[in-house]
C-alpha cells in the first residue's frame, strides 16, 4: 500500500497529503494566520470541511454523496447561513441575523435532525443526528475550542479540531484501517500514526528545533 506524506515547514503553513490508493484521504491544515483546512476524501463518502480563521468566517462542507449535507457559517457580522441538502428531504435553512441569537430544532421521524446555533458570543452549536449516521458539530467560540465529531456508522470517522495554541487532532478509523493522525502545534512537533493492521506504520515528525 502507497502512503505519500507531504508536510511542509511550519511559517508558510502545515502540509500533510496521504494517500492510500482506495481512500485518496487528504489533510491541508494552514497556520492560524492562514485558517485551518482539512479535507477528506474517502471516494464513497467524499467528506469535505473547510475552517477558516474567525476573521475569514468559518465554512463547513459535509458532502456524503447519499445525502450531500451542506453547511455555511459566514463571520458574525455578515450573519449565520445554514444549508442542509439530503436529498430525500432537500431541507434548506437561512439563519439571519447574530444578535438575537438562533434555536432551531428539526426534528423528522425518520432522520431526527437537531441543530441549535447560539449567539457568537455563547459560541455556535450545531447537533445533527441522521439515526443510520449520528453526524456530530459542534463548534465553539474560537477563543475557547473548535470541536467537530462526524461518526458514521459504518466507518467511524472523528475529527477534533482544537485551537492552534492547544494542538490539532484528528484521529480518522476506518474499521478496516484504522488509520491515527495527531498533529500538534507547530512548536511542539506533528506526530502522525498510521496503523492499517497489515502495516502498523508509525511517523513521529518533530519541529527542526525539537
Amino acid at each position: 500500500m502507497e502512503y505519500s506524506l507531504d508536510i511542509h515547514p511550519p511559517e508558510p503553513g502545515i502540509f500533510i497529503d496521504i494517500h492510500p490508493p482506495e481512500y485518496g484521504i487528504f489533510i491541508d491544515i494552514c497556520t492560524p494566520e492562514h485558517g485551518i483546512f482539512i479535507d477528506i476524501h474517502p471516494p464513497e463518502h467524499g467528506i469535505f470541511i473547510d475552517i477558516c480563521t474567525p476573521e475569514h468566517g468559518i465554512f463547513i462542507g459535509i458532502h456524503p454523496p447519499e445525502h450531500g449535507i451542506f453547511i455555511d457559517i459566514h463571520p458574525p457580522e455578515h450573519g449565520i447561513f445554514t444549508d442542509i441538502h439530503p436529498l430525500e428531504h432537500g431541507l434548506f435553512i437561512d439563519i439571519h441575523p447574530p444578535e438575537h441569537g438562533i434555536f432551531i430544532d428539526i426534528c423528522t421521524p425518520e432522520k431526527g435532525i437537531f441543530i441549535d446555533i447560539y449567539t457568537p458570543e455563547h459560541g455556535i452549536f450545531i447537533d445533527i443526528h441522521p439515526p443510520e449516521h449520528g453526524i456530530f458539530i459542534d463548534i465553539h467560540p474560537p477563543e475557547h475550542r473548535i470541536f467537530i465529531d462526524i461518526h458514521p456508522s459504518e466507518h467511524g470517522i472523528f475529527i477534533d479540531v482544537h485551537p492552534p495554541e492547544h494542538g490539532i487532532f484528528i484521529d480518522i478509523r476506518p474499521p478496516e484501517h484504522g488509520i491515527f493522525i495527531n498533529i500538534h502545534p507547530p512548536e511542539h512537533g506533528i506526530l502522525i500514526d498510521i496503523c492499517p493492521p497489515q502495516h502498523r506504520i508509525f511517523i513521529d515528525i518533530c519541529t527542526p528545533e525539537h
